[in-house]
């Protein structure tokens, strides 16, 4: 079943990643977080001639150059061999990872990347899955919403298996960058948090370029038939 909707919180308007983007990339983002094919894992199939046919003068080349802004940004990741793009943290940012069901749903949608690269992007993602923020009370059947979410990532891994021999074979290459951080973390907080705990110390790992919640604040959603933004209380993301 299609998607209605799009969720994109409100605070993206003051993540400084996104700021830096410029208005083409900035709707480009809009765009792929409120395609109606976009499944739980966040994937996408990468269809450059039906998009650019969504914008008057907009062509598949020019589409091709913002994509990859997007993805030195961080917040896509694109595999042109197997055809496919992943909404680098959707599994965080859209909610996903506290459901149960949809993350089974999840779990599904994973199995249709054939990409190597989308895959460990996709595992790493999931690793910052904060469980602890769930319940663990046994439910109906005795089993935990933590508990749940948790069996449907160890799921998820053990499908995917290990990945090729040949870490650059087609549709297999590793993302240059493995995210870090919380999924509440946007990429200016990261910065700060990084230097109050290390002090003088380096910053370790790399900030992920991606838009988060804050906390505790408002979301909107992104409306794919009338590109409309309705605000909406959310939860912590």
């Amino acid at each position: 079943m299609a998607r209605g909707h799009g969720r994109i919180l409100t605070s993206i308007w003051d993540d400084a990643d996104f700021l830096a983007l410029d208005e083409r990339e900035q709707r480009l983002y809009l765009f792929l977080i409120s395609q109606p094919n976009l499944n739980h894992a966040g994937l996408l199939d990468l269809t450059l001639k039906r998009w650019s046919r969504k914008a008057r003068g907009l062509t598949s080349a020019e589409l091709e150059k913002l994509l990859q802004a997007l993805e030195d940004a961080r917040f896509i990741v694109m595999d042109v061999d197997t055809e496919e793009l992943l909404i680098r943290s959707f599994v965080r940012n859209d909610g996903v990872w506290k459901q149960p069901k949809v993350m089974g749903a999840m779990v599904s949608g994973a199995l249709e990347i054939s990409s190597w690269r989308l895959r460990t992007a996709l595992l790493a993602e999931v690793d910052r899955v904060p469980l602890d923020e769930l319940s663990n009370e046994p439910g109906a059947r005795g089993v935990s919403i933590r508990q749940q979410v948790a069996e449907q990532i160890t799921t998820l891994r053990k499908a995917f298996g290990n990945p090729p021999t040949d870490p650059n074979g087609r549709g297999s290459v590793t993302p240059s960058a493995t995210p870090s951080g919380t999924p509440s973390d946007t990429p200016a907080e990261e910065g700060r948090e990084a230097r109050e705990r290390g002090g003088d110390r380096n910053r370790a790992g790399c900030a992920p370029r991606h838009v988060c919640g804050d906390g505790h604040g408002t979301s909107a959603y992104y409306n794919n038939s009338a590109n409309t933004s309705i605000a909406h209380v959310s939860t912590r993301i």
